[in-house]
C-alpha cells in the first residue's frame, strides 16, 4: 500500500510538471485590444507578456506575433496569430490587415517610391479598398468602420461612404455598450456565485471552498477536517465545463503540501481553458472527493428580496 500511494504521488507530480512545461496559454482577446498604435513596447509585453514569435525586419522594425488560440503555430503559420508591428519602441500597427497595410506602405518609402498624390493613384486605393472591404463580413465593425473612414477621406463627398462610416459608428457604440453591460452582469453573477462558493462544503475528512477568478483561474481554500494528515497535490483538481469531460489542472505553485488535522491549506490553481465552469473537482484516492457545483442564479427579484430581507431579518 506504501508503494502504491508514493507511485501515486509520483506520476500525479510528473503529470502536472509536464502540463505546466508542454501549455502555453495565448494572451486574452482584451489584453490585446487594450494594445493600439502608440504604446510603447515595454507596455506590450507587460499586457500580453512574451510574444510567441519575433519576426526582424531589415527595414529596422520588429514584428511581434501573438497566438488567437491554443491550437495556432505561429512558427508554422503566422496567419493564424496577431501581429503586433514595433518601431522606434512604439507600436505602429496591430492586426493582419493594418500590418500588412503599414508594411506596404514602409517598404516602399524605404525603397524610395515617390508618394505621388493624383486622381489615379487616389482612385487606385479607392478601388482596393473597396475590394478589401467586401471581404469582411459586418460583424467585425471595427475593421469595417476603419476602411470607410479612409475611403471617405479619399472621396469625402460620396454619400454612400458617408452612410457607411455612420452606420458603422453607431453599430460600434451600440456594441461597446452592450459589451459593457454584459460584463457587468458577468461580474454581478461572479459575485453572487463567489459568495455561495466561498462556504466549505463537503464530508470529512476533507472541505473544500473556491473562488472563480475567471479565465481558468480559482482560488482554493482545503480544510482537514479529519484526523489524520494527508497530502494536496496540484494534480487532483479538475475542472469540469460541460458533462462527462474534465480539464487536467494546467499550473498550481501553491500545492503539493500536508494539511494536518484542523488546518486550512490554500492557493491558486489554473486550467488550459477559459470555458464558464459547470463543477470543480477535488480527487484524492482514498482520502476525499469533493464536487463543487458552481450555482447559476435566478433572475433578480429586487422588490421580494428586499421585503424578504426586512421581514427575516440577519441570519444568526
Amino acid at each position: 500500500m506504501k508503494t502504491r500511494h508514493i507511485l501515486t504521488i509520483l506520476a500525479t507530480f510528473f503529470f502536472s510538471g509536464c502540463l505546466q512545461s508542454t501549455l502555453n496559454l495565448p494572451p486574452d482577446e482584451d489584453k490585446i485590444e487594450q494594445i493600439e498604435a502608440g504604446t510603447l513596447e515595454n507596455s506590450v509585453r507587460i499586457i500580453a507578456g512574451k510574444p510567441d514569435r519575433i519576426v526582424k525586419s531589415k527595414y529596422g522594425y520588429r514584428t511581434y506575433y501573438y497566438r488567437e488560440s491554443i491550437a495556432a503555430d505561429c512558427k508554422k503559420d503566422l496567419e493564424t496569430c496577431i501581429p503586433i508591428i514595433i518601431e522606434r519602441g512604439r507600436v505602429a500597427a496591430v492586426g493582419q490587415q493594418w500590418a500588412k497595410a503599414w508594411q506596404r506602405q514602409r517598404h516602399k518609402k524605404a525603397a524610395g517610391v515617390p508618394r505621388i498624390v493624383d486622381q489615379e493613384t487616389t482612385q487606385a486605393k479607392i478601388t482596393r479598398l473597396e475590394q478589401q472591404v467586401k471581404a469582411i463580413p459586418m460583424s467585425r465593425t471595427v475593421d469595417n468602420l476603419n476602411i470607410y473612414r479612409y475611403l471617405l477621406q479619399l472621396d469625402p463627398d460620396n454619400k454612400r461612404y458617408q452612410k457607411k462610416v455612420a452606420f458603422y459608428e453607431k453599430r460600434f457604440d451600440m456594441e461597446k455598450a452592450q459589451k459593457k453591460a454584459t460584463k457587468k452582469q458577468q461580474a454581478a453573477t461572479r459575485k453572487w456565485q463567489n459568495a455561495r462558493l466561498q462556504k466549505f462544503a463537503g464530508k470529512p475528512p476533507a472541505q473544500m471552498a473556491i473562488k472563480i477568478l475567471g479565465n481558468g483561474k480559482f482560488h482554493v481554500w482545503l480544510k482537514n477536517s479529519g484526523s489524520k494528515a494527508f497530502r494536496v497535490e496540484p494534480g487532483q483538481f479538475y475542472l469540469s465545463c460541460e458533462k462527462g469531460k474534465r480539464h487536467p489542472i494546467y499550473r498550481s505553485k501553491d500545492f503539493g503540501k500536508y494539511v494536518p488535522p484542523g488546518k486550512v491549506i490554500e492557493g491558486r490553481v489554473s486550467f488550459a481553458t477559459a470555458c464558464e465552469p459547470l463543477e470543480f473537482i477535488y480527487l484524492n484516492p482514498g482520502v476525499a472527493k469533493l464536487h463543487r457545483v458552481i450555482p447559476t442564479p435566478e433572475p433578480p427579484k429586487e422588490n421580494a428580496a428586499k421585503k424578504s430581507a426586512t421581514a427575516a431579518g440577519p441570519k444568526k
